[in-house]
């Protein structure tokens, strides 16, 4: 993640990624998925290791090689773990272990009809886009929630809601609240004590505790609409407050600086000589660069006209800087495989937890 381009049309994290797809009008869950093809079922079943001799001889004589018995073969059997499988196209999707929940794409996001149908502020959320990772092993959604503000002179944020799950134990099944900067289209997840995340871990009986029947519909979307609610006025707080706090130019170096580095001695050291960093020995060349980059998409970034001189300009610097700046990947890389990257990076990877260092940094 260390090369820079010039930013194109800005886009949200989730475009681009292969199994993308957005929406002009409403759609239900089921015909989103449809959409994508991720209306597959999928299953465990059995693993077995293998010797490299077995391996071979399977392959290329499609028969197991005398010296392996039955008695053998039961001793290959993965009893820890199982794979996951979309039953549809017989593709391995993931290991998981043995206790892992499985929940059915459709299932998973039921409550996303529901959320839909609810009016919130005057109006109801709309699904917006829907897609997949790596097969399937990941399916998203987003929602577009009926409300947006400005902070000052911004030019607006819109709220969505994101809803994913995973089939290969990468992540749980997850409500994420999502402001979206709309000049820059910057994923505004900043971390604040009401948290803007709801998850359901895959465990056994993860069906029981998003029971998707009457009453547990109602539950599961009065908890996504409280945490939206507690979420989106502790959020215009914050950056209401960060807007009336001026930073000159000095500052932009220590942010960033302090913002990419993670060793606390490099730190004080960039500190001691004025945040000069190319005086500072110890910081390799890669990383001062990776400095230098994000101090510039602060300086001329997509959107970086407004606010100047605060702390939301530098805190929407370094949002731009990760949604328009950055290459996730080599640039050998197709587009496809750096947008996937870009996508699970920003949502819950190294850029995130960037974007959510900064933010902490800058609200001390």
């Amino acid at each position: 993640m260390d090369n820079i381009v010039s930013p194109t049309e800005p886009r949200k994290a989730w475009e681009g990624v292969p199994g993308f797809k957005s929406f002009a009008t409403p759609v239900t869950v089921k015909e989103a998925l449809e959409a994508i093809q991720g209306d597959f079922l999928v299953d465990k079943q059995p693993l077995m290791r293998m010797p490299d001799h077995v391996l071979r001889s399977l392959l290329t004589t499609g028969k197991v090689p005398p010296d392996i018995t039955l008695s053998a073969l039961s001793r290959m059997v993965v009893h820890s773990h199982q794979a996951t499988v979309n039953t549809r196209d017989d593709e391995t999707l993931g290991v998981v272990g043995k206790d892992y929940g499985i929940v059915q794409n459709v299932h998973a996001f039921e409550f996303i009809d529901f959320l839909c149908n609810t009016d919130v502020n005057g109006g109801r959320p709309i699904i917006e886009a829907c897609g997949q990772v790596n097969h399937g092993s990941t399916i998203y959604f987003s929602a577009k929630m009926p409300t947006n503000y400005r902070i000052g002179g911004d030019s607006g944020i819109e709220e969505y809601v994101m809803f994913h799950t995973s089939h290969d134990a990468s992540c749980a099944v997850t409500v994420v609240i999502t402001p979206i900067r709309l000049v820059c289209q910057n994923c505004l997840n900043a971390a604040l004590q009401s948290h803007n995340k709801i998850t359901f871990r895959h465990s056994k009986n993860i069906m029981e505790r998003i029971d998707l029947t009457n009453t547990g519909n109602q539950e599961i979307v009065k908890r996504i609409l409280g945490l939206h609610t507690r979420y989106s006025k502790e959020f215009v707080d914050s950056l209401d407050y960060l807007r009336l706090q001026r930073v000159t130019h000095d500052d932009v170096a220590e942010f960033a600086t302090a913002v990419v580095l993670d060793e606390a001695r490099q730190i004080e050291q960039a500190r001691q000589n004025k945040w000069n960093i190319q005086a500072v020995d110890s910081i390799a060349e890669v990383t001062k660069k990776r400095i230098w980059e994000l101090q510039d998409s602060i300086e001329s970034g997509v959107g970086q006209n407004e606010n100047r001189g605060t702390k939301l300009w530098l805190y929407n610097g370094l949002t731009t800087h990760y949604a328009n700046s950055v290459v996730f990947g080599s640039m050998k890389d197709t587009p496809e495989v750096r947008a996937t990257r870009r996508f699970k990076s920003i949502v819950g990877g190294t850029a995130n937890e960037r974007v959510q260092k900064g933010f902490a940094l800058l609200m001390a």
